[in-house]
């Protein structure tokens, strides 16, 4: 034993290891405070936007305008969710008529209620009981829609309620809704609609016959307005310029010569390469890399020539493709002009 503390708070190598390791965190460090400097405004602006809604939507609660109030108050909601704004919002659903939306809120509130702690419950200052009460009050009040759909409807046929596209399973259920005015949108597979529209009174049970709608005939292609295009586009064809066809043979042509010349670069390259050894083995006499015995300069000379022919027969591989390219784009940009002309002039 050495007598160094078993934290190893004064061994060297464990402290060095401690720094290796602190080093590496620090990014991840540097990320998490980079994300909670960004979100942090931003949730400092939800909740300002969310006191003020909810400010301006009690103020037009209590000048009796629940159709501007309960929207400010429901944002309010959304943006930073709090049990007493849900309370709220139940309130001013339940002073602006609609029962069931009201309901619904109530039953939320309750329900966050019920996972409040003992502090946050006496907090709330009897706001359950209200809820409970109300409740009971709105059970009887609620109207309930039964929607029926024929027996023969299609498989997939939908209802669409607004935004709100309902399910198989809420057809021949009892719905709780809102007195008022409702419409429903029955669609079929194919997308064909048909619209319905009743009245929903306070406490009255209601049922709405849905049918499918009509089927729409699907128009017949009109064979006399398809000839003249027809027999347009057929025009076109038979006036196609003859130096169209001309220029593509060139492009063919043109393709062919450069892919000989680039052939010929490439053989005429190998061998200049081939020619390497011989003239290594045979020149440099005496430290002079000019010195070649006849061996050697019979090599270079090959090697010359070679390389010559190589670089000519790339430049001519060059402008062969160049040239075999360009006139292959233009005839086929002149083809898709006479394409297009040919139907609009159709068309029209």
């Amino acid at each position: 034993m050495d007598g160094t503390r078993a934290n190893g708070s004064s061994n060297p190598e464990r402290m060095a290891l401690r720094s290796r390791v602190m080093r590496g965190k620090r990014p991840i460090v540097w990320l998490c405070a980079a994300f909670v400097a960004w979100a942090a405004p931003a949730h400092a602006q939800e909740a300002m936007g969310a006191e003020v809604l909810f400010n301006e939507g009690v103020t037009s609660m209590k000048t009796g305008d629940f159709a501007a109030a309960c929207p400010k108050i429901a944002e309010s909601q959304r943006l930073e969710p709090r049990p007493g704004t849900l309370f709220t919002l139940a309130e001013c659903h339940f002073h602006e008529g609609r029962v069931a939306t009201a309901l619904a809120r109530y039953d939320e509130y309750l329900r966050e209620f019920e996972r409040m702690g003992e502090d946050e419950r006496r907090r709330q200052r009897g706001r359950d009981a209200v809820a409970r009460r109300r409740k009971d009050e709105l059970g009887p009040r609620v109207p309930k829609l039964k929607l029926i759909l024929p027996s023969g409807a299609p498989e997939g046929t939908r209802i669409r309620k607004g935004t709100v596209w309902l399910t198989q399973a809420s057809i021949g259920v009892e719905l709780p809704m809102d007195p008022g005015k409702h419409q429903f949108v029955v669609v079929t597979p194919d997308g064909s609609e048909r619209a319905f529209e009743l009245e929903l009174r306070e406490g009255k049970p209601a049922e709405l016959v849905l049918e499918l709608p009509r089927a729409t005939p699907r128009p017949k292609a009109d064979s006399k307005k398809s000839a003249p295009a027809q027999v347009s586009h057929q025009r076109k064809r038979a006036s196609m310029p003859r130096h169209a066809a001309k220029d593509r043979t060139l492009a063919y042509a043109a393709f062919g010569v450069g892919a000989a010349g680039l052939a010929v670069g490439i053989t005429a390259g190998v061998l200049v390469f081939s020619k390497r050894a011989t003239i290594e083995d045979n020149c440099g006499i005496g430290g002079d890399e000019h010195a070649c015995n006849s061996a050697g300069k019979d090599a270079a000379d090959s090697a010359q020539r070679f390389a010559l022919i190589s670089n000519l027969g790339f430049a001519v591989g060059a402008v062969g493709v160049g040239a075999g390219t360009v006139l292959f784009l233009s005839v086929s940009d002149s083809g898709a002009e006479r394409d297009a002309h040919v139907g609009v002039s159709g068309r029209w």
